[in-house]
């Protein structure tokens, strides 16, 4: 039973790794979008890590498209690009 316990332990603190990695990688990326729409640009190229190249690309490119988000893919940098709004 204590082993049991001991790997479920282990993975909820693997997966916690995973998504607090996961949460810094989104912030920085929307730290540099809002840079970019600040001074008026509509695109941004992200540069990734391989590591998080091979672990969150998936996730990384969902998120930003169901935020509105236009994403491709040209290794090792996303190019983002979003419609600029009219203030």
């Amino acid at each position: 039973m204590f082993d049991r316990d001991a790997d479920g332990a282990r993975e909820a603190t693997e997966r916690g790794k995973r998504d607090m990695r996961f949460k810094e990688l989104m912030d920085s990326i929307f730290y540099e979008l809002n840079d970019c729409q600040k001074v008026g640009q509509s695109s941004a190229s992200y540069r990734l890590s391989e590591e998080d190249i091979n672990e969150f690309l998936d996730d990384v490119t969902e998120s930003l498209q169901a935020r509105g988000y236009e994403v491709t893919f040209e290794h090792p940098s996303l190019k983002i690009s979003w419609e600029l709004s009219e203030e």
